[in-house]
């Protein structure tokens, strides 16, 4: 985890000099950009739903999930917040 973690130098945020070179040189920022020019938020969000989608799948064949409704486990209202992009 320690080639993920940002340092802040300034006021800008700085990655492991490994995960630079392991990207061609990119800076940080570079990346953001990049993410950026390419959707990503967008593409994280449909692998999201459609995992959403596959479990909902899973449980509808699976008798034993139908039958487990947790109620101290959050709901999709509270989930949604919890993760929401700000």
């Amino acid at each position: 985890m320690k080639l993920y973690a940002l340092k802040q130098q300034g006021a800008q945020w700085e990655c492991d000099a490994e995960l630079s070179r392991l990207t061609g040189g990119l800076s940080y920022s570079d990346m953001q950009a990049l993410a950026e020019q390419a959707n990503f938020r967008h593409a994280l969000w449909e692998m999201g739903e459609a995992i959403a989608t596959l479990f909902t799948q899973v449980v509808e064949r699976v008798p034993f999930l139908q039958e487990y409704p947790e109620s101290s486990v959050p709901g999709w209202e509270e989930l949604t917040l919890r993760w929401k992009a700000d």
